[in-house]
């Protein structure tokens, strides 16, 4: 559940929640815009930007309060088509009725003629203005790049926690039976440790009882794993050391665009000789293509890197490139669990050493189709290694 921006922010502007947004999702258009917009789909629900707001504008979705609820809609708006954000926030349509309907109530004394031709003339500019909307939204409409291929979308709220399978319980009963059998009735007596007697009854319980344990861990290993995966993984510490200084949202933008480009440039060089159908697009700092999700949320998304078959814009390769800020479990379940597809190749880079903390939130996320690289700083270059 996305935050929303509510009405107080207008002809504010504040852009404190900006600073503190940790994966960018928080827009305006500088002269344009009287008000910020919170992206849906790339919000991930941290709160961050709530108590950074000065003017206490910014609300979690299901806390709008009822006579603000159209920010909802407003906020998602703004990034499909701005200018009809921007009218529903100036309430464009209403004034137009009401400017309408004033001047058929006040000329009730005028003659019938001059009412026709009032009525005749709105009626020719509502068809203009119908036909310059359809228009517009052709034109719009003929821009947009589909994608054939879609992603298939996952469900948030999904539970990670899953009840153990009827295969492992009836392997552990008789594991269990075994071990108290064997401490019962042990048997001809062969050994005795620690006040413990040993025999054969024993020896042939712990053998069988081990080949059941045996049969439990393996029906139960990926639960295991992922109970396993749930523990923060400690890294180095000067890597999770505090810090005084938080550097600003513009610079860790404008860091992770470079280091896209280098990706993309390195890893991501289509088309090429070999493939000369695919060609690379990059969603940063402007969006190139985007991926129709179907189901769920819906709506569309835009991984930093897509490589698409041409003609057709075909995704193969999808690349999200993250920094050390947005190395996280919300991230996980917010983003990354979007890319999440079997039709096409998704490659998560992150910084060297947090390859296995990465891994770890894919694997609790429930992710199943996503491959881990890792990236390194080597001069003014970026190196690409694999976990």
């Amino acid at each position: 559940m996305a935050f929303i921006i509510t009405s107080p922010c207008i002809d504010t502007k504040d852009q404190a929640c900006v600073d503190v947004c940790p994966v960018d999702c928080i827009h305006f258009e500088d002269g344009v815009d009287t008000m910020l917009y919170i992206n849906p789909v790339e919000c991930i629900d941290c709160g961050a930007c709530e108590p950074a707001c000065p003017v206490d504008a910014i609300f979690e979705e299901g806390s709008v309060p009822d006579d603000e609820s159209k920010f909802i809609e407003i906020n998602s708006l703004w990034y499909d088509d701005p200018a009809a954000a921007r009218t529903q926030l100036g309430g464009g349509s209403e004034p137009a009725e009401a400017t309408s309907a004033e001047p058929v109530a006040e000329p009730a004394e005028a003659t019938s003629a001059e009412p026709a031709e009032a009525t005749s003339a709105e009626n020719n500019e509502a068809s203009g203005t119908l036909e310059d909307q359809a228009t517009v939204a052709a034109s719009t409409e003929s821009e947009k790049i589909s994608t054939p291929k879609q992603v298939e979308a996952q469900s948030y709220l999904s539970s990670n926690q899953k009840l153990p399978s009827p295969a492992s319980i009836i392997v552990l009963v008789p594991f269990i039976v075994l071990f108290i059998i064997s401490l019962v009735m042990p048997g001809p007596i062969i050994a005795e440790v620690i006040g413990l007697q040993i025999g054969l009854i024993t020896i042939a319980c712990f053998m069988i009882g081990n080949l059941f344990l045996f049969l439990f861990l393996f029906f139960e290993g990926k639960s295991l794993a992922k109970f396993s995966a749930m523990r923060q993984r400690k890294i180095l510490k000067w890597r999770d050391a505090p810090v005084l200084w938080r550097r600003s949202e513009e610079m860790r933008r404008l860091d992770l665009e470079s280091i896209i480009t280098q990706i993309a440039e390195t890893s991501f060089a289509y088309p090429n000789e070999e493939y000369p159908s695919l060609q690379t697009f990059v969603n940063l700092p402007e969006p190139q293509l985007g991926i129709e999700i179907v189901g769920g949320i819906g709506g569309r998304i835009y991984p930093d890197i897509i490589v698409a078959e041409q003609p057709g814009n075909y995704p193969k390769l999808i690349g999200q490139i993250e920094s050390s800020e947005t190395v996280t479990r919300e991230q996980a379940e917010r983003v990354w669990v979007t890319l999440d597809n079997a039709e096409s190749t998704t490659i998560l880079f992150v910084p060297t050493g947090y390859g296995a903390r990465a891994k770890d939130y894919i694997r609790t996320a429930g992710i199943k189709n996503v491959q881990v690289r890792t990236w390194k700083r080597s001069g003014d270059s970026i190196r690409v290694l694999p976990v």
